[in-house]
């Protein structure tokens, strides 16, 4: 589980631009919402 680019993401900071970032943010759950994710991610 990649929690570095959910956590940034609520606190509003920025990610560095020289690696990638893998998985979904959970942020929309806390703001009962639907995730965005593809079908071919089960998880």
């Amino acid at each position: 589980m990649d929690v570095f680019p959910k956590l940034s993401e609520i606190i509003g900071a920025s990610l560095p631009n020289d690696r990638v970032y893998e998985g979904e943010s959970l942020l929309p759950l806390f703001e009962n919402k639907t995730l965005k994710r593809s079908a071919s991610e089960p998880f």
